[in-house]
């Protein structure tokens, strides 16, 4: 995949890849929402990003509950919620 990233102040192509290995933890929980109770899934899970040939591990949060879904991206224990944020963190803070 490509995006368009600010690494070091300039917009910059970046081509990556990513990949979701086991899981780590996985947890079931029933939760309030205004139409009802459902269950809420959140499965953590090891990644691996590779941009430019290298690679960087982190987590993966999936989180389901009876409809649309969110994923975030770990790294050093910051938290992001797209792969645009956690390219720009990775090139602009661990990669230095």
């Amino acid at each position: 995949m490509k995006k368009t990233a600010i690494v070091n102040g300039k917009a910059r192509r970046i081509e990556f890849s990513y990949a979701v290995g086991e899981t780590i933890s996985l947890s079931n929980t029933e939760v309030k929402k205004p139409w009802g109770r459902v269950t809420e899934r959140v499965t953590v899970s090891k990644l691996t990003f590779t941009i430019n040939g290298k690679t960087y591990e982190g987590t993966r949060t999936f989180k389901v509950a009876g409809g649309p879904y969110s994923e975030t991206f770990e790294f050093d224990g910051n938290s992001f919620a797209s792969h645009k944020q956690a390219i720009e963190y990775i090139l602009n803070n661990i990669e230095k």
